[in-house]
């Protein structure tokens, strides 16, 4: 009922304003001109044709409304890695009360709301605030419950080769990095990280691996400064499927290699290398 006023209002203005006005003949519509005796069989049928035409636009405009984009694995996993800290945030802010999925992913970056409510309408409201509030929250998994991201079914991956060059250097130089992989993942993560002589992550780097079958590499340069720390350096390559950090207890580390390298000193002589 409420929505046939509406109708009934709009049809009232769009006439008022737009489609009905007067000329000598009569009432016109922009289409001919009716004649005055015949003006009220015209506004009916203006009329008539009017709320047909409002009717399909509304219902095109609720059904637009209503169908959800549906979303790729990588953009799923790329909006869940965002979002998966600052809603932790949200939720621990006791300034918000939450009961459905909306009410908190809503809260995110309007481009980051789709695949929070997909992943977590699909495992339900209190599951994925447990999920999400755990150490190494799977984005990836998260993704997987929500049948946007493949599950894996046998993956196999292996790294072929893992390499630094130079393997030692004054600060201040340039260091490239490489890893070959190859294998059978229908989703998962390649990933070199490189810890600082204290222990600390300096770089992660991170490749998503969508149906993934073949040979792959990752490849970058980080560049030294005086003021880095002197020492060695650990790189880890690893292949996982899902992510190799997961929590989740199908996912796995299907290879890692290790090799390192060595910033010296400024003031060391390259001959004493």
């Amino acid at each position: 009922m409420i929505l046939n006023q509406s109708y009934k209002y709009l049809l009232v203005l769009e006439i008022s304003k737009k489609d009905l006005y007067i000329t000598e003949s009569g009432y016109s519509f922009g289409i001919k001109d009716f004649p005055t005796d015949t003006k009220e069989q015209a506004l009916a049928m203006k009329g008539a044709s009017l709320i047909a035409t409002i009717l399909i636009v509304a219902f095109s405009a609720i059904t637009c409304n209503s169908v959800q984009l549906i979303t790729t694995c990588s953009s799923c996993y790329l909006s869940m890695s965002n979002s998966i800290y600052y809603l932790n945030q949200i939720i621990d802010n006791d300034n918000y009360n939450f009961y459905n999925c909306p009410d908190l992913c809503n809260l995110l970056a309007t481009s980051d709301r789709l695949a929070c409510n997909l992943t977590c309408e699909s495992l339900g409201f209190a599951r994925f605030v447990s999920y999400i509030g755990q150490p190494y929250a799977d984005p990836i998994g998260l993704c997987q419950d929500a049948s946007i991201c493949p599950f894996n079914v046998d993956p196999t991956g292996y790294i072929s080769a893992l390499y630094v060059s130079p393997a030692g250097a004054p600060a201040g130089t340039a260091f490239n990095i490489t890893m070959n992989f190859y294998g059978s993942i229908q989703a998962g993560q390649a990933q070199v990280i490189i810890m600082t002589p204290l222990g600390s992550p300096l770089v992660i780097s991170n490749k998503l691996l969508i149906n993934f079958n073949g040979t792959n590499t990752i490849n970058f340069s980080i560049q030294s400064y005086s003021s880095s720390t002197p020492g060695s350096y650990q790189i880890t390559g690893l292949v996982c499927s899902e992510s190799c950090e997961s929590n989740d207890e199908v996912a796995q580390v299907l290879d890692k290699v290790f090799v390192g390298f060595t910033i010296f000193p400024a003031s060391a002589a390259i001959g004493s290398l």
